[in-house]
């Protein structure tokens, strides 16, 4: 799982802040923080994170929710 969670880590760095509240070999819990204020958290099992693709779609989806709240964000300013 650190593995796992290290690889993840390092795809969402451009994002923002990103910690882990809680981690364990099979369950963690990440928020990112981004300058302008946006908070995306996820609760992540390892049966989510096991194959590359299954990796790669948690990331896609952190960043499409992270993107919309800024849009959403800018709307309200």
């Amino acid at each position: 799982m650190n593995l796992l969670l290290e690889t993840l880590l390092h795809h969402l760095q451009g994002l923002g802040r990103i910690e882990f509240f809680e981690r364990s070999d099979h369950f963690a819990r990440l928020m990112v923080t981004t300058p302008d204020g946006v908070i995306a958290e996820r609760h992540l099992y390892y049966d989510q994170l096991h194959h590359a693709h299954d990796l790669k779609a948690v990331v896609d989806e952190l960043r499409e929710e992270v993107v919309h709240r800024q849009r959403l964000l800018q709307d309200v300013g």
